[in-house]
């Protein structure tokens, strides 16, 4: 189903999603499961916003340069053909770009603003000083910019194997939140 236009949407957020699949082969079995598509129910009282996640006006993709693998062995990204070859055996990479300008303005937008109109979306705990839930249910642009398949992509081929989407909406956008000044790590992990 696509949403009616709206002033301002970019005509590219019009078109219908294609329905994904994940794949993997576990003790010689092979499984196969449709990848999740964005939940289109809301928790009772919260409202999804209208502002749109548009990729050609918020996204500004630098793939990184380096990647560890788990030998912790500096591999130079984008990989060889035969480093891509090799399934996972992926440890972290170096900080890329991922949004632009506008996308970051966008993302910081939706995290404030649903953490001003929200109770249950920013909490705290032992592990993590400030963190945001939830987005997925209430900010159109985190969920759409979560699902966008070009970000998946990357995602997947920096780590030599094919990611999906959380299925659990309320992880959907979670955001680790630094908050200067309070002595806490933004998360201990």
């Amino acid at each position: 189903r696509i949403p009616p236009p709206l002033k301002g949407r970019p005509e590219s957020a019009l078109q219908p999603t294609v329905q994904k699949h994940c794949s993997w082969t576990m003790a010689g079995i092979e499984y196969y499961q449709p990848e999740p598509s964005p939940m289109v129910a809301q928790p009772e009282g919260w409202k999804m916003d209208d502002t749109f996640f548009d990729p050609d006006l918020h996204l500004q993709i630098e793939p990184p340069t380096m990647v560890k693998d788990l030998n912790f062995q500096n591999v130079p990204f984008p990989y060889s053909t035969e480093e891509a070859s090799k399934k996972r055996g992926f440890a972290y990479s170096a900080p890329f770009r991922v949004l632009s300008d506008e996308g970051v303005r966008a993302a910081r937008a939706a995290v404030d603003n649903n953490v001003a109109a929200y109770n249950d979306i920013g909490k705290g705990n032992q592990r993590a000083s400030f963190f945001v839930r939830g987005l997925g249910y209430t900010s159109r642009f985190m969920r759409d910019f979560t699902y966008d398949p070009s970000v998946t992509q990357l995602l997947s081929d920096i780590a030599r194997d094919q990611l999906g989407v959380h299925t659990m909406t309320m992880s959907v956008g979670h955001t680790n939140v630094g908050q200067v000044a309070t002595g806490r790590p933004v998360d201990k992990w």
